[in-house]
């Protein structure tokens, strides 16, 4: 599966596209959500995997610009933030999986076999 990550801490953008990468898959690293943007429209993730806060464009922003292009509509988004849901909106709610700060490692890879398995629905553990 070919993921991409936003997330501007660079300690955990590292650990996430380590694991990621132990565990088999592809996986791009961006650190603010306007590179979110330019690489998801260039590449076409099978997922992605943000943060909300970040330079540039929030992932909030960087998410919405995306899903406007008819190719990326479908491409699940699992939200990894220390927001905990708070002040979201809808937002989250269309999302595969919100996930907070600190991260549980297992939560994640639990939920992207999720995905990769078909079972995608909006869903979140804040």
């Amino acid at each position: 599966m070919y993921i991409l990550i936003a997330e501007d801490d660079r300690q955990l953008r590292k650990c996430l596209r380590d694991i990621l990468k132990r565990c088999g898959h592809e996986i791009k690293d961006v650190g603010d959500g306007a590179e979110l943007v330019e690489i998801a429209l260039q590449k076409r993730p099978d997922l992605i995997i943000t943060d909300l806060d970040m330079p540039n464009l929030s992932g909030q922003e960087a998410i919405k610009k995306i899903k406007t292009h008819p190719e990326l509509v479908q491409v699940p988004v699992i939200i990894v933030s220390g927001y905990n849901g708070e002040g979201m909106g809808n937002f989250g709610a269309g999302c595969a999986a919100l996930l907070s700060k600190p991260l549980d490692f297992g939560k994640l890879i639990a939920e992207i076999d999720r995905i990769r398995s078909g079972k995608i629905s909006d869903k979140s553990d804040s």
